[in-house]
């Protein structure tokens, strides 16, 4: 199947913002027991762009934290179009776009998942109900020094990140700033992997056009995949923290694939 890539969406969204006077539209995320917010938000003057970090975002409804399931926080506010394509704005997570496999299977198992639209600001307030954030995607718009520091913040507490990237000439500034700078673009499959929890029972990884580690490997970096049989373009791993857990990989197309085992074991190795 032919998944949507970041290359070209630039044509792709300028268009779309023109025609819908680049809304944003409003948090879509709770409780898996409860029916989707409704989408309140008009396109009009001063309405902030996907690529604009919107002021004044309203605190998202808490999770239940009484069940037994993972409360994931998918931060596509970034994506680009790789998580919410084909949708602009307002976006929608009841409705089709290229992430829903992955958060109605994660959904289905019993995890309390919410999905961020474009253009949100990373809060404290955001990031704390939740166990596990997958940040899916960078493209565009980077993040502030402020939301920097609220994702370290979110790890020193003992959160747990799936940090989540793709193909670009400028890096990724979240992944160079937890000392595990990716950027380029690189076509799989990847085959090539290390023994892990992570990757016990994975042969084969789809790798669309995503980015590889960039540099030496930092201390504490544990690469878990490689796309080249030499073993020089790592693209999966995680890093030693004093508290927290972090998981990187290259591309973000792949993993909306649900790819088996790798979902579950990263379930199990985030609890």
């Amino acid at each position: 199947m032919r998944r949507h890539r970041q290359r070209g969406l630039p044509i792709l969204f300028v268009t779309a913002l023109l025609l819908t006077g680049g809304a944003c539209g409003d948090f879509l995320i709770g409780p898996i027991e409860s029916d989707p917010l409704p989408t309140t938000s008009t396109p009009g003057p001063g309405t902030a762009s996907p690529s604009t970090p919107a002021p004044n975002t309203p605190a998202p409804p808490r999770p239940d934290s009484s069940g037994p399931g993972l409360r994931i926080l998918v931060d596509a506010s970034r994506d680009g179009g790789v998580w919410w394509f084909p949708q602009v704005a307002p976006f929608d997570s009841s409705a089709h776009h290229q992430g829903k496999a992955l958060a109605d299977h994660l959904r289905g198992r019993g995890h309390t998942i919410g999905e961020l639209p474009r253009g949100v600001v990373i809060t404290a307030g955001l990031l704390a109900p939740y166990q596990i954030v997958l940040r899916a995607g960078y493209f565009g718009t980077g993040y502030t020094a402020g939301e920097l520091a609220e994702y370290e913040a979110f790890l020193a507490g003992g959160g747990v990140l799936w940090l989540v990237s793709e193909h670009s000439s400028w890096g990724d500034a979240l992944a160079a700033r937890l000392g595990v700078p990716m950027s380029g673009s690189h076509h799989g499959p990847a085959a090539h992997f290390a023994a892990h929890p992570i990757t016990e029972g994975v042969t084969n990884h789809p790798y669309i056009a995503g980015a590889a580690l960039s540099g030496p490997v930092a201390d504490g970096v544990t690469v878990l995949g490689w796309l080249d049989e030499q073993r020089t373009l790592a693209i999966m791993g995680t890093k030693a923290l004093p508290k927290g857990k972090l998981f990187f990989l290259g591309d973000l197309n792949g993993l909306e694939l649900v790819p088996q085992p790798l979902v579950s074991n990263l379930l199990a190795w985030s609890r």
